[in-house]
C-alpha cells in the first residue's frame, strides 16, 4: 500500500510542478507537508502523544528529516528499524487541487510489551553471589546476547549468554557459575629425562615448586627457570610460585667436569692440571716434565706404564678423571750416588739394621718392627718428637738424602689413676705417658628455673649448683599440641603451643574447615571438626526432567526447603507428539514439596 502512495505521490508532484512552469525562475517553489508521527501498541492504543513536523516535499534533502522514537516505559518497538522515523518512510497525501500545496504524511510506530530476562552470576563452589546480576529486557521471541562479567581469579562456565525473549511475555531467569581459574603447570627435562608430572595451580594461590628432579647423563641439575636456554636456575624445589599463568618450568643443567691431572713421576715440572667437560675434546698440555738422567716418553694410566698413551698436545675424549703418569725410559746413568737410612728405636728396642739408597732409585722400606713395652708402633717418621708416623715399613723412601728415622710410638695407657685439680674438676691421668685421659666437673644437686621460650625447636632454663657459684642454661625440645581456632567463615588457623614454656611454637598457618554436617528441619547444621565453627543454611533439593523420548528437556532446578518453586517453562519436543505435561503438572507449575526429585518425566499425546 505504502509503494502504491508513492507512486500516486510521484505524479500528483510532477502534475504540479507542470502547472507552475509560469512561475518567475526568481520565485524559490514550496511544497509543505505536515508529518505526524503516532505512538500505538499492539492492539492500537495510543501511548504517547503523537509528534509532529514540517519539511518541504520540493526539496529532496529535507526528505531525511524525521524524528526519534521515544523510549516508553514498559514497552520496546516492535520494529527496530522505526528508532528514528524520516519524511521518506510515511504514507503521503496530496490535495487533489494544483492550488492547495498542503500535504499531509502520517506514520504509526508500534510498541511491544517489554519482556525481561534476569541472569545471576554465583560461585560454582559456595554458591554465592559473585558479581551483581543483570537485567536484559527486549521484544518478545527476538534474541538476546550478553557477556558476563569479568571476576578476579574466577571463569565463568559460560563466555556469553544468548537466547530468545520469552514468546508469552513473562520474565525469565538463569545463573551463570564461575569456577576458579586454573593454570597448568608443567615440566619439561630439556634434554634429560624424570621431569614431574604437570599439576594445577589455582588463580590466586601459590604453587610449590616439585621437589623431584630430573637427571641428564653428563650434567648436573641446578634447578628450573621458565626459559629453556638459561643458564642459571630461577626456582628450586619447595620454592613457591605466584604468577598466575600457565607455565612450563625448563630444567636447568650444568655441564660436568673432570680434571685431568699431571705427575711427574720421578720428574719435576709437570703441567698444571686442566678440565675437561661432559661431551667436549681437550687438548692436553704441551708442556713437559723434566727428569735428570732420563728422557721424557710422553704420558701413561700408571705410575708403572713403560709405554706411553698420549703425547703433550693429543686430543682426550673420555669423561673421566684422572691423573696421567710421565713414562720415562733411563739414560745411561753416571756412578751411583748413595745414601744411608738408619733407624731409631726412639726408647724401643729391636730396630731394623742401616740400608743404602741409590739416587733416583726408589728404597723398599725394612719390614722389621720394633717394640715398646705398653706402647703400639704407628710407623717411622723424621723426628724424635713426631705423633704421626710419615712410613711405614715395607714403605718407600725416595727422597735422595741421607736419613734417620724414628720409630712413632702411640701409648697403649694400660693404667690410669684420677687427680681432683680444684674444687669439682678432676682428671684422669694414664700411669705410664702421664697424659691426661679424660677430665670433668662434678657439680649438683641442682636448683632450676622456669622453662622460657629460647627457639624454634627449644625452650631453656636455669640450673644453679647449690655448692657453689656455677650456674648453667639447659635446653629441651618443645613439648607441642596443635591448637585451632576459628579465623573465617572458610578458614581456622593452626599453631603449635608448648605447655612446658607456655609459648606458641613456630608460624601460624590457615587451613579450610573440616566440616562435620546434618540436617534438623531442613536446615543444614555444619560444625568444624578441628575448631568447632558452626555454619547453618537452608537445605537444597534438585528437581531433573526427563524428556520421555523426547528432546530439549529443561535444565535441572535447584529448589531451597520451604521455599515454592516455579517449574521451568521451557518445552520439550518430541516428533509427532503434542506435550501434554509434567508430573501431571502444567508448565508452568509451582513445586512444593521438600526432597529431591531425581527425574521428572515429560508427557506426550501422539497426533
Amino acid at each position: 500500500m505504502k509503494r502504491v502512495t508513492k507512486v500516486l505521490a510521484l505524479i500528483l508532484a510532477a502534475v504540479t510542478l507542470l502547472s507552475v512552469m509560469t512561475i518567475p525562475t526568481f520565485a524559490a517553489y514550496n511544497y509543505p507537508m505536515t508529518c505526524t508521527v503516532y505512538y500505538k501498541n499492539e492492539k492500537g492504543k495510543q501511548i504517547a502523544s503523537p509528534s509532529t513536523f514540517t519539511v518541504n516535499a520540493a526539496e529532496s534533502k529535507e526528505h531525511s528529516r524525521g524524528v526519534s522514537s521515544p523510549s516508553i516505559s514498559g514497552y520496546v518497538l516492535k520494529d527496530s528499524n522505526d528508532s528514528y522515523v524520516t519524511y521518506e518512510m510515511m504514507d503521503k497525501s496530496f490535495p487533489a487541487s494544483n492550488y492547495v500545496r498542503q500535504g499531509t504524511a502520517p506514520y504509526t510506530v508500534i510498541y511491544t510489551d517489554t519482556v525481561y530476562h534476569y541472569l545471576y552470576f554465583v560461585n560454582g563452589s559456595t554458591r554465592r553471589t559473585i558479581a551483581p546480576s543483570a537485567t536484559l529486557k527486549g521484544t518478545p521471541g527476538t534474541y538476546y546476547n550478553h557477556i558476563p562479567p569479568t571476576v578476579a581469579h574466577y571463569t565463568p562456565g559460560r563466555t556469553s549468554v544468548s537466547g530468545r525473549f520469552s514468546t508469552s511475555k513473562t520474565s525469565t531467569s538463569e545463573t551463570i557459575y564461575y569456577y576458579r581459574t586454573m593454570y597448568t603447570m608443567s615440566y619439561n627435562a630439556n634434554g634429560g629425562s624424570g621431569a614431574p608430572s604437570s599439576e594445577s595451580k589455582g588463580s590466586g594461590w601459590d604453587y610449590t615448586i616439585s621437589s623431584v628432579k630430573p637427571t641428564k647423563v653428563g650434567y648436573t641439575f641446578q634447578g628450573w627457570a621458565t626459559y629453556s636456554w638459561a643458564s642459571s636456575a630461577s626456582y628450586h624445589g619447595g620454592d613457591t610460585y605466584k604468577l598466575n599463568q600457565n607455565t612450563t618450568f625448563y630444567a636447568v643443567w650444568s655441564r660436568n667436569s673432570y680434571t685431568i691431572s699431571y705427575n711427574a713421576n720421578g720428574g719435576t715440572g709437570a703441567p698444571s692440571s686442566q678440565t675437561k667437560y661432559y661431551g667436549t675434546t681437550l687438548t692436553l698440555s704441551s708442556a713437559k716434565p723434566y727428569r735428570t738422567g732420563y728422557t721424557f716418553k710422553g704420558w701413561g694410566l700408571y705410575a708403572s706404564s713403560t709405554s706411553p698413551l698420549y703425547q703433550p698436545g693429543d686430543d682426550y675424549n673420555y669423561n673421566i678423571s684422572r691423573t696421567l703418569y710421565a713414562v720415562w725410559e733411563k739414560e745411561a746413568p753416571p756412578a751411583p750416588t748413595t745414601y744411608t737410612v738408619s733407624y731409631n728405636a726412639n726408647g724401643g728396642s729391636g730396630a731394623p739394621a742401616s740400608q743404602t739408597k741409590t739416587k733416583d732409585i726408589t728404597l723398599t722400606l725394612s719390614g722389621t718392627k720394633p717394640t715398646r713395652s705398653g706402647y703400639t708402633f704407628l710407623g717411622w717418621a723424621t723426628s724424635a718428637s713426631a705423633t704421626s708416623a710419615s712410613y711405614q715399613p715395607g714403605g718407600s723412601y725416595t727422597a735422595n738424602a741421607s736419613v734417620t728415622l724414628y720409630a712413632v710410638w702411640s701409648c697403649n695407657h694400660p693404667s690410669s689413676k684420677k687427680v681432683w685439680d680444684t674444687g669439682c674438676d678432676w682428671r684422669t691421668v694414664c700411669d705410664n705417658c702421664g697424659a691426661t685421659l679424660s677430665s670433668g666437673t662434678l657439680h649438683g644437686p641442682y636448683t632450676y628455673g622456669d622453662w622460657v621460650y629460647y627457639s624454634g625447636s627449644q625452650h631453656s632454663r636455669y640450673k644453679t649448683c647449690i655448692h657453689g657459684d656455677y650456674t648453667t642454661t639447659e635446653y629441651a625440645s618443645h613439648n607441642t599440641s596443635a591448637q585451632y581456632e576459628q579465623y573465617s567463615a572458610s578458614q581456622h588457623k593452626k599453631y603449635s603451643y608448648c605447655a612446658d614454656c607456655n609459648s606458641t611454637v613456630g608460624t601460624t598457618s590457615y587451613e579450610s574447615h573440616t566440616f562435620t554436617s546434618s540436617t534438623v528441619n531442613g536446615q543444614v547444621v555444619s560444625t568444624c571438626n578441628l575448631c568447632g565453627y558452626t555454619k547453618t543454611m537452608a537445605q537444597t533439593y534438585t528437581v531433573s526432567y526427563n524428556a520421555n523420548g523426547g528432546y530439549n528437556a529443561p535444565s535441572s532446578q535447584t529448589k531451597v526447603h520451604g521455599v515454592t518453586l516455579t517449574l521451568s517453562s521451557s518445552v520439550p519436543y518430541r516428533f509427532n507428539y503434542e506435550f501434554v505435561c509434567t508430573l501431571g503438572k502444567r508448565i508452568p507449575r509451582v513445586y512444593r514439596r521438600n526432597g529431591e526429585i531425581t527425574e521428572v518425566k515429560d508427557y506426550f499425546e501422539n497426533f
